[in-house]
């Protein structure tokens, strides 16, 4: 059993390209403590968003697959890569063990649907809609929109782009998940934004264990530890002051 919340060894993926087996991930070893933030870094290309989902058994895509390596998740979870758990414990972790946010909320908010109601479908069960109406509003709140109220009653293509994005953190949370995943999740906002929505994250992290996936080197300043991806292999392991030097040096 695995000391760590996450922990992978050897970890290599690869993805088919015209009949040809193209390596993503070169034999990473990745782990996370329990309550840490850890941010992973690197050009689009390196790898750090498939190491990221593939550590939780993320990937389905018939063009990508293990090749070696394992992953330990504990708990409540452990088991091999290869047959990381049975689909109805899976899909039970994914649902309430991993908080999800990713770069564009539109693909993940349903356009036909007010973000009050959207937000209610996934309320835990036995919640009824007063109180899980309040619930939300609160969650609102807590993210920093501005009139939650009002809010809650919009579509979301009448929100900007960071609103979006603080409706896709409020719902991440909603069943107070103790992983979050943050997938490139700011790098479409502008500087400004993106800071707000990050401040966001942290006053309502908690006791959770987050991963940060960033192009920019700003969105993961606050992590307590940094993995820097190149062509799919980790180049440098460290606090964001120790990545910083060395990768200037």
């Amino acid at each position: 059993m695995s000391n760590y919340l996450i922990e992978a060894k050897s970890l290599s993926v690869t993805f088919n390209s015209y009949g040809f087996e193209v390596p993503a991930v070169r034999e990473v070893d990745f782990y996370l403590d329990k309550r840490e933030v850890v941010g992973v870094v690197g050009e689009s290309g390196s790898g750090k968003s498939l190491t990221s989902l593939t550590l939780l058994g993320l990937l389905d895509n018939t063009n990508i697959k293990y090749t070696s390596g394992s992953i330990v998740v504990s708990p409540p979870l452990s088991s091999e890569i290869q047959e990381f758990v049975n689909p109805h414990d899976l899909k039970a972790f994914r649902g309430n063990g991993i908080g999800f946010i990713f770069q564009e909320p539109m693909t993940a908010l349903n356009p036909a649907l007010t973000c009050g109601t959207q937000m209610l479908e996934a309320i835990p069960r036995g919640i009824g809609k007063k109180e899980g109406s309040e619930r939300v509003i609160q969650l609102f709140n807590e993210v920093q929109l501005p009139t939650p109220a009002e809010v809650y009653k919009k579509y979301p293509h009448q929100l900007s782009g960071g609103q979006r994005q603080r409706i896709a953190i409020a719902r991440a949370i909603l069943k107070n998940p103790p992983i979050l995943i943050l997938d490139e999740a700011t790098s479409s906002l502008d500087t400004e934004t993106e800071k707000g929505v990050m401040q966001a994250v942290q006053a309502l992290q908690g006791d959770k264990t987050v991963i940060i996936v960033a192009h920019r080197l700003s969105t993961v300043e606050y992590c307590d530890r940094l993995y820097r991806l190149d062509a799919g292999r980790i180049v440098d392991e460290g606090t964001f002051d120790e990545v910083m030097n060395r990768s200037q040096s």
